[in-house]
This record gives structure tokens, sequence and C-alpha cells, in this order.
């Protein structure tokens, strides 16, 4: 019994609370009949569900694509344009429209189904979306780069049967089909959501990873990549030599490097460069490949805090917002004209390439080859630098204590680096004392300060030789290693 009254009151609540969603619902569509006008209210209730999506078209409005109608404006008192598509949305679409990924390419806006294959075209002049490929739903490239360039459409990448791919495919207006594209240089291992830029036909990708079959491991890429494309003549597409090439520029900044990877990170294409906000961050980064810079921009626009899909037109970015309390959503506008003027604006570098490893290398070997050879230098002059303090001989290698007999005679080689014997003799010569044995006491003072000498520093202090205007005299020679001072 007490079961039956739990399950009563648990679901009389619930059926209410449907019946209040269908309710709402039915309400809005019932306001939005063929070119009938909707206010902000009745546009937030056809938002409550995530079947919507945001497309731009040629002018300063935009298109709200949705299951039965699509929205256009906003006109004057932020109102909008409800319209009946001309033809039933085709039946492959069984997914939110939130799951379409769309891209612009002329008049018209195309909307790939989730994972590739299949391929549908918005024509806002018609007002109907047709599916246009002979496809089928790949299940292949989930999060792939879904872009158009010179009259083309390209998906790059994506996850899909457990592993990511750096494929690159083409689709064939005339087939129906999509064409592979094989491509050269340094591709990355996978592509698996992440930013990108094009420009001067060229594709910048960053901040995506890639996933084995192994372990589904996510692996972080931390390099910039460049895909060359076809460039844009005025007779058609060229197909240069270097096309579809890629390479690798070098490791993204750690700005880049150290943000979460997620689906709730937002890009737009500002001033032909990516403009980045990151998922709990305020900050905005505005990107310039070619000139290798990232600027942080401080701002209040909370733009992280906004959800789904948004767009950018001119210099509005248009997302939705929910309500926490009422789960209610509504359009937000994001006005970012002239953040890059904010004083507060810090430059740095995008990636490093490999130039700049090499050249940090390089500075790197000569700053370390200038410290030896300057170390060697210093410590060559401090070896041969011997300084005499009272009855001492200094050096950086030890102190030498000395006798008087033997300070008196250090002190003679202080200004001379030669002397001869007999000046050296006169250190030894008493009245009351033999030639002899004035002799013995010089060579034995000598010859004990030279060992000492040796001992200490490693290297002779004194030796002599023969002289060579009188081969019957003897010189001394203070070591030409050695420079003596005193203090």
């Amino acid at each position: 019994m007490m079961k039956k009254i739990f399950f009563w009151l648990f679901l009389i609540p619930l059926c209410f609370y449907n019946m209040h969603l269908f309710a709402v619902e039915k309400s809005a569509f019932n306001e939005a009949s063929n070119d009938s006008i909707l206010n902000t209210v009745s546009v937030s209730k056809l938002l409550e569900s995530r079947d919507y999506l945001f497309v731009e078209n040629g002018k300063n409005y935009f298109h709200v694509l949705l299951r039965n109608g699509f929205l256009t404006g906003p006109f004057q008192n932020n109102e909008f344009v409800y319209k009946d598509y001309s033809s039933q949305v085709p039946e492959e679409i069984n997914v939110e429209f939130q799951a379409l990924i769309p891209t612009k390419m002329g008049s018209d806006t195309y909307l790939l189904y989730p994972g590739g294959g299949m391929l549908f075209k918005f024509n806002e002049s018609v007002g109907a979306i047709k599916r246009i490929d002979r496809s089928f739903a790949h299940r292949n490239q989930y999060s792939g780069y879904f872009f158009s360039h010179n009259k083309n459409l390209y998906l790059l990448g994506g996850y899909g049967f457990w592993e990511t791919k750096s494929l690159l495919t083409k689709f064939n207006f005339s087939s129906g089909q999509w064409d592979y594209i094989p491509t050269t240089g340094q591709a990355p291992e996978g592509i698996d959501r992440g930013a990108f830029l094009i420009k001067d036909d060229k594709l910048y990708a960053a901040g995506f990873v890639s996933r084995n079959s192994n372990n589904q491991k996510e692996n972080r890429e931390d390099n910039l990549y460049v895909l060359s494309l076809p460039t844009s003549t005025s007779i058609g597409e060229t197909v240069a030599s270097d096309a579809f090439n890629w390479e690798k520029k070098g490791v993204l900044n750690p700005l880049l490097l150290n943000a979460p990877i997620t689906a709730l990170n937002k890009d737009w294409i500002y001033k032909d460069n990516l403009l980045v906000n990151i998922v709990d961050d305020p900050n905005l980064y505005l990107i310039d490949p070619i000139e290798n810079i990232i600027k942080t921009i401080p701002n209040d626009l909370l733009l992280y805090k906004s959800g789904g899909k948004s767009i950018m037109k001119n210099s509005e970015i248009i997302s939705t917002v929910r309500n926490s309390a009422t789960g209610s959503v509504s359009m937000a506008y994001f006005d970012i004209n002239g953040i890059e003027n904010n004083p507060n604006i810090s430059e740095e570098y995008l990636y490093r390439s490999s130039d700049n490893f090499y050249d940090f290398l390089i500075f790197g070997a000569i700053l370390l080859v200038s410290i030896i050879i300057f170390l060697w230098v210093f410590f060559s002059y401090s070896n041969k630098n011997y300084v005499l303090i009272d009855n001492e001989i200094i050096h950086a290698k030890g102190n030498l204590k000395l006798s008087e007999i033997e300070t008196r005679l250090i002190a003679l080689f202080i200004n001379k680096k030669s002397l001869a014997n007999s000046k050296i003799m006169s250190l030894f010569t008493e009245k009351s004392k033999t030639k002899d044995y004035a002799v013995k006491r010089k060579n034995r003072t000598l010859t004990n300060l030279n060992k000492r000498f040796s001992e200490l520093y490693g290297t002779s202090l004194l030796y002599n030789q023969k002289s060579k205007t009188d081969s019957r005299q003897t010189n001394y020679l203070l070591n030409e290693k050695i420079n003596l001072k005193r203090n």
C-alpha cells in the first residue's frame, strides 16, 4: 500500500511537469505561424529544447533553424519573423539540430550529419532544407572540422570506430559522394575537436587530441599544425605543388597547452583572426598565427557562461543563456566591438618553432663556450697570480708560510724575473762564516722552498741556468707561469 502511495506521489507531479512543457511548446508554436512576428518571450520558448541551430545569412541578420520552420532576425525591438519551410525537413535529420555541423558557402548553408556522410543544404531564398548527397551516415568523423574553401566542402579529421583520424575528404557535387584527398608532410596522428582558422590559403589547427584503438587514451597535441590549401584565382581553384601539405610549426604557448580541451570551448573568426573563449575562463584570446601572436583580452562579457552553439555577426556573438533557477532559455548578444583596444591586453608568442629551438641551442652553445673561455682565462690568470704578504705567499690554491730568509729571497723576484747567483748569495753570506757554508745554506733553502712550493701549487718556483754571456756564471729565474706581486 505504501509503495503505491509513493508511486502516485512521484508520478502525479511528473505528469503535471510534462504537461506544462507540452503546453509551453504548443503555445510557442501556435504563435509561430508563417510570416508571423515573434517577440523575445516567444522566441525563448522555442529555444527551450536543443532542437534549433543558429546559422548565418548574407545580411546583418541570422537564422534560427527549427524542426518545422525557421526564424529570421532580429529586427526592431529584437523581434523575429517566423517562416515555414517550403518543404518538409528530410527525415534523415533524426538528431537534434544542435548536433548538425554548419558551414557557409556563398548564400547557402550546408549542414553535415554528425560523423560525416549525409549532407544537407539550407537555401534561405527557397526556405527549405534539402539533402544533397548520395552517401550514408559514415559515423567515422565525429568532431571533425567541416569547412568550405574556394567553393568546395571539406571534412578534416574526426573520431570514429575507436580511433581518431587526420584524413581529409572533399564533397563531390557531381557524384554526391565524399572523395579522399591524400595529404603530405608532417600530418598529426589524429584530430579530435580543436580550434581552426583558414587564412591566406592556409588552415591552422591547434588544441586537439588524438586517440588510438588500443587503449583509447587521449593524447593531447602540443603543436600548431598548418595545412596548405589550393589557392584561389579569377578562373577558379589552382592546386599548387605544396597544396594539402602538412607542416608542424612548433609547440604552443602554455596559455593554450594548459587549457582544458572540451566541447564547451568556443571560437569565432574576428577580423580574420581566431577569437577563443575557454570554459570557466572569463578572458578572450585573440590568435594571429601568421604574426605568431596570442593576445589575452580581459573582459566582463561572461561569454563562458553561455551555452550551445553560437555564431558571430559583425561584432556581436549570438548564443543562449539558460536560467539555472527556472530552466528557461533566452537569446544573448555579446558585443565585442573594440575589445582589441583594451589597455590591459597582454601579448605573447603563439608557438615556439623548431627554428627558435635551434636558435636557442646555438645561442646556448655560444653562451656556454663563452663562459668556458671566460672561466679558463680567469682561472689561468688567477693561477698565475701569487701575492707576497708579510711572510706568506697567498694564492687561490692555498697559502705558503715562509721563513725570514725565504721572504727576503722571494722579495728579490718581485720586480725581476732573473737574478744572478751573486745577488742571491748576498742573502746567505756572513762575515764569520765561510763561503762554502753560505753556498750550502743557499742550496738547502732553495731546494726546500721549491719542494714545498711544488707540493702546494703543482709547479716549481725557481730554476737555474748558465748565463748566456758568461758560462761561468749561474742565474736563477722565476717560473714564467708565475706572476709574483707584493701587497
